[in-house]
């Protein structure tokens, strides 16, 4: 799957963070959703997904500066 943060150079330039940090936010919000029901292997893969993209995120916004 692509997320928009991936792709931050196909966002128009007057709307690049704000619009990828309310998008991250949602995706966020979605992804943790149900964390609490999930089990010790599940948790981790959500919690690593979670830190992959995360970086991701901040790195393609630190790379459009």
């Amino acid at each position: 799957m692509t997320y928009i943060w991936n792709r931050v150079d196909r966002v128009p330039e007057d709307k690049v963070p704000h619009v990828v940090e309310e998008c991250f936010k949602e995706w966020e919000e979605k992804l943790f959703k149900n964390f609490d029901k999930l089990n010790d292997v599940e948790k981790f893969k959500v919690r690593h997904r979670y830190s992959t993209q995360l970086r991701n995120k901040n790195m393609n916004l630190y790379e459009l500066k």
